[in-house]
């Protein structure tokens, strides 16, 4: 079955709103797209037609008529700060990227981190959508933290790169072990690093 899609137009809330048909049949608010698939373009349009070819596969998130595309996660880092050039503001430095976290308190566990960051650099994003970072211990599951959604809005450039931080404070880490710390973005797991405590 094949979507076919016509146009779009940016809604209120700065997404996409999709228009197009499958077959005879419109696409109705609700459908769910997984991907969008870009074909190259056809050496012989009006004669025999090669296998056609896929230039380029792109993940998005749908809600009823609104149509979110996922960024692409350029980096993201673990660090404990991050600090803004006061003379250039598209400049930051990194303060003291994060991997390992050992603990030295006795007993060790739980272990109370004070504060954290994680700077995103997402690029190919359109509109606007809501981001948030999920870090989840891997061996059980259980759910660390979870920062309150914020809306990430894109520029009308899709090359360029937006810096989006995440501060979060008072973190508690009940054991050691591998964590994964996880960017979402409209609903969907985009991004996610490792990150152990020992």
């Amino acid at each position: 079955m094949e979507f076919y899609i016509s146009g779009s137009v940016h809604a209120e809330s700065g997404f996409l709103s999709i228009v197009g048909r499958c077959g005879n049949e419109p696409v109705r608010p609700g459908v769910e797209f997984r991907a969008i698939l870009r074909e190259k373009p056809r050496r012989y349009p009006e004669g025999l037609e090669l296998p056609r070819e896929i230039e380029e596969c792109k993940g998005v998130v749908v809600s009823g008529r609104v149509m979110a595309i996922k960024p692409v996660v350029r980096y993201m880092l673990l660090c404990d700060d991050w600090q803004l050039d006061p003379a250039n503001n598209r400049r930051l430095t990194i303060v003291g990227l994060i991997s390992n976290i050992r603990s030295i308190d006795d007993p060790p566990f739980p272990l109370y981190y004070r504060e954290m960051c994680v700077f995103l650099g997402l690029t190919d994003g359109h509109g606007q959508g809501e981001g948030k970072i999920v870090c989840v211990h891997e061996a059980s599951g259980q759910k660390v933290f979870e920062t309150n959604p914020r809306t990430i809005a894109f520029g009308p450039d899709p090359l360029e790169v937006l810096g989006v931080p995440f501060r979060i404070r008072d973190i508690t880490f009940r054991q050691a072990g591998l964590y994964s710390v996880q960017f979402w973005y409209a609903g969907e797991l985009v991004e996610e690093r490792p990150l152990r405590l020992r």
